[in-house]
């Protein structure tokens, strides 16, 4: 994004860089930049990540672990709830890892979940009670008839 920039405004950056600025006056500027540069931001930021796919995928990991609590254990290779080993694959090709399960009220971890188990709990928003209606909605469908669980 900033070599594009280099070429596109080489004088502007010359003098961006030049100047005794603050940090505060450089993020101030860049941002203003790229308020009125949409367009070529989004370019850039696709461009990066479809040529750095690994990175990108780093780069995402790393925001996500700052807000999630730290596992008070290792990540085993299947999911707690379901006991299936993580095999979706995502548009880039890479294998999805476990998913950190946390609360997040208490910002606590709980376990690792597949992406299906965690999705589940994220559509009830991890509720006991929704899970029990749930669980009743089913067995008062499928009553004793356990061949189609």
């Amino acid at each position: 994004m900033i070599a594009d920039f280099i070429n596109q405004q080489p004088a502007l950056y010359f003098n961006f860089m030049i100047n005794e600025k603050t940090a505060k006056e450089k993020k101030d500027y860049a941002r203003k930049w790229q308020l009125e540069n949409k367009e070529k931001c989004r370019i850039n930021n696709q461009r990066f990540r479809d040529n750095n796919p690994q990175k990108y995928r780093e780069s995402v990991l790393k925001s996500k672990r700052k807000t999630q609590p730290k596992p008070t254990r290792d990540c085993p290779e299947a999911c707690e709830v379901c006991g299936n080993k993580e095999t979706k694959l995502t548009k880039d090709g890479f294998t999805r890892n476990l998913c950190l399960d946390h609360c997040h009220e208490a910002n606590k971890f709980r376990g690792w979940l597949c992406d299906t188990d965690n999705a589940a709990l994220g559509f009830v928003k991890d509720s006991r009670l929704k899970l029990g209606q749930l669980s009743n909605y089913l067995d008062n469908f499928y009553g004793e008839n356990l061949a189609c669980y």
